[in-house]
């Protein structure tokens, strides 16, 4: 499945298929579940909005958080507002940025292997 990763499987008691604790052969539902702390995690354009909301939630499940940004004074506020997450000045939308941004936290593996 996914390489790197802890998701266990199970069947969703709620689905259409589930009848008298029984599910149907042709129609059985399960739900991934991912383990959500003690990760690393990097959220791209986490310094507001929804991926801000992320970022607190993460950080407050116990995992490490880097979230990116493209302005620098922004990021350097929240570090000073909640010194456990990691900010990182980038903008993905470049692609110099993006391949940066790789090196400096994947610096032993290659894009795509």
């Amino acid at each position: 499945m996914h390489s790197g990763t802890n998701f266990r499987r199970r069947q969703h008691q709620d689905s259409p298929g589930h009848q008298n604790g029984k599910h149907a052969a042709n129609n059985i539902h399960e739900r991934i579940l991912m383990k959500l702390t003690d990760r690393t995690i990097l959220i791209t354009g986490g310094s507001a909005g929804i991926g801000l909301a992320f970022a607190l939630k993460f950080l407050e499940l116990g995992n490490q958080v880097i979230v990116t940004g493209r302005r620098e004074s922004v990021l350097d506020e929240l570090k000073a507002n909640y010194p456990k997450l990691h900010t990182i000045q980038s903008d993905v939308a470049d692609p110099a940025h993006v391949a940066a941004l790789f090196r400096r936290l994947a610096p032993n593996r290659r894009p795509n292997g």
